[in-house]
């Protein structure tokens, strides 16, 4: 195989099967194994019969995880762009057909504005809302009043607090693609800006599922402001919870 074949052909015929034989020395687990085959399904998509030389510039890589990131929302490009690295582009430099992988050691800010420019239907495949779908339910989320009644154990500033809570945190969850694990754990130095003023959020590597430390930014500000009026709560310590349990919000802890 050489530079001038079709990136398209090698995921398809040897990347992609190598993911279903699942032959490494650390198996995958089959969820895993399912949701790395859709990603690099999206890519092959993308990059049709571009040849390996062209389609491992930098541009090029580019240019196709910011249309995965249109067609299947911001996580699953950020995923795929992952999965492209380990499972594509380092194949080709083991098997000498490139001398560079394009995705190593680089951040690209594949992460594209939710607009309701979408597909006429969705990816093999896959179940991920669409942008259009996805900004409709992140404006349910913002127009939801968490005001609750208070139930026989637990007074209605606890009952409030706890749909807040739950709100703001579904609301991370479907713009950024946090886990609830790192919702939990989230500090408020973790909070940060990036050079276009948006808020971000770095994940240290402690805590990432992955066990690798990564920046994300908010890319809606109403979901962003948000975030910062929690950061600003009483406890403003830089090790303060961002989501802290609700009896400690009730609190003023």
């Amino acid at each position: 195989m050489c530079a001038t074949f079709p990136l398209r052909e090698f995921v398809e015929k040897a990347c992609i099967p190598a993911i279903e034989a699942n032959s490494y020395a650390r198996r995958l687990r089959p969820g895993t194994q399912r949701q790395y085959a859709i990603c690099l399904r999206h890519y092959a998509a993308q990059v049709g019969k571009t040849s390996i030389k062209n389609a491992v510039t930098i541009p090029s890589v580019k240019k196709h995880l910011q249309a995965i990131a249109v067609e299947c929302g911001n996580p699953t490009a950020r995923q795929t762009a992952k999965v492209v690295s380990r499972y594509v582009m380092n194949e080709l430099v083991q098997m000498e057909v490139t001398d560079r992988n394009p995705l190593l050691n680089r951040t690209f800010d594949v992460t594209v504005g939710e607009d309701d420019d979408a597909p006429a239907k969705k990816p093999q495949g896959g179940h991920a809302l669409l942008p259009g779908e996805r900004r409709r339910v992140v404006d349910h989320l913002l127009g939801l009043d968490p005001t609750m009644p208070g139930r026989q154990w637990h007074s209605a500033e606890e009952q409030t607090a706890k749909r807040a809570l739950i709100i703001d945190a579904t609301l991370l969850q479907a713009t950024c693609g946090f886990r609830i694990g790192e919702i939990r754990q989230m500090r408020a130095s973790w909070l940060g800006v990036d050079d276009k003023g948006r808020l971000t959020i770095t994940v240290p590597a402690d805590v990432s599922k992955t066990h690798r430390a990564r920046t994300i930014p908010v890319m809606d500000e109403r979901v962003a402001e948000r975030v910062r009026e929690r950061a600003q709560r009483p406890s403003d310590a830089r090790d303060a919870l961002v989501f802290p349990a609700p009896g400690l919000v009730r609190l003023g802890l």
